[in-house]
């Protein structure tokens, strides 16, 4: 489908390039549970065993009950943002390496005859402006095509770039040409200001060429000579135009800024995608983690206390087990005497 190159008018300036013509999902998860090696209000303290040592944790709901679904909502996280920025990715990824590209010149499987079509009597010589057309056509294997049209002709489209795509579908059934639309009002000579309008259309295949480098030197070149008109003619201004893009159009042309851009969105995107997925492995991590802890029963209220195995040395929590968890042996009865021999604060849960 044909879009515009770009375009300008003597009272409006250049603009370039416009575009082709022509829910929300979320999952619901249950929440991690709040933990912390320190006591908070409501927490209830669980312990696991290793080397010898307890390590008590306390947390506001029960954690080694982990369900299925708290597992799936992570990995579904985990997977859901990964396809998302990949696509993303691969679609920035492609414009980057886009802006390396050196074009190549189209297959010529189509009408290739040049359109000249003046109905404003502004080219008078017909031969010149051919060869300028021919060479670009030789160059790059897109045929343009040159049309002048009165402002009357196109004042019941919006604007000259839809009456511009109108021409191109109408008189082109492949995406292989550029048009080249200019327009001015009917009766010029009696006017000291001549309200002239041009626009560009170019069909899809010729992107590779007629990117925004290339058709940017060009929109530059035209609004510059149109706008001279004590010095160039239409037809002039036209042929200039192509001249001088011509021996350039097919060199590789690096645009820095738009890397820049797109190397940018890159590392937003990584951003928003290392964040969640980093929080949502530490979740999976920690569930991991949580089923090897044990709930602390209740002990002389909430007074945390902790032996040491007469065989072993290694530390275990009073009421949680019958035998050693270090070494197995059989820990010794618990004998309540003063908290304080523990060093233990009695209104708090909180290992010394």
């Amino acid at each position: 489908m044909p879009h515009s190159s770009g375009g300008g008018s003597h009272g409006g300036g250049s603009h370039g390039g416009g575009g082709s013509h022509g829910g929300h999902s979320s999952s619901g998860s249950r929440s991690m549970p709040t933990a912390s090696r320190k006591y908070f209000a409501g927490a209830t303290p669980y312990v696991r065993y290793h080397n010898g040592r307890t390590d008590i944790l306390y947390a506001d709901r029960d954690i080694t009950k982990t369900k299925k679904q708290d597992y799936l909502s992570n990995l579904f996280t985990i997977v859901v943002i990964s396809l998302f920025m990949a696509f993303f990715a691969f679609m920035s990824l492609d414009s980057i390496l886009g802006v390396f590209r050196t074009p190549k010149k189209l297959t010529v499987d189509y009408d290739t005859a040049i359109v000249i079509e003046d109905n404003l009597g502004v080219i008078t010589d017909r031969a010149a402006m051919e060869k300028t057309l021919s060479a670009f056509f030789d160059k790059t294997g897109i045929t343009p095509a040159v049309i002048t049209v009165t402002n009357e002709s196109w004042r019941n489209y919006s604007n000259l770039e839809n009456y511009a795509y109108d021409l191109y579908v109408n008189r082109f059934d492949d995406e292989k040409h550029w048009l080249i639309v200019y327009s001015q009002q009917a009766d010029a000579s009696g006017s000291g200001f001549v309200d002239w309008y041009w626009e560009g259309m170019q069909g899809d295949d010729t992107d590779n060429i007629l990117n925004d480098y290339s058709t940017g030197l060009f929109i530059d070149l035209m609004q510059k000579y149109l706008t001279a008109d004590s010095k160039y003619t239409v037809e002039r201004a036209i042929r200039l135009s192509f001249e001088q893009i011509t021996p350039q159009i097919m060199e590789r042309h690096v645009n820095w800024q738009d890397a820049k851009d797109a190397i940018l969105v890159l590392l937003i995107m990584a951003a928003m995608w290392v964040f969640p997925v980093f929080f949502s492995i530490m979740n999976i991590i920690k569930m991991k983690n949580y089923k090897d802890y044990q709930k602390v029963p209740s002990v002389d209220g909430k007074i945390l206390i902790q032996e040491t195995c007469d065989y072993c040395g290694g530390v275990y929590v009073v009421g949680t087990c019958l035998n050693c968890p270090h070494c197995g042996a059989s820990v010794k009865a618990y004998n309540p005497v003063d908290p304080a021999r523990y060093g233990y604060d009695p209104d708090r849960y909180e290992q010394q």
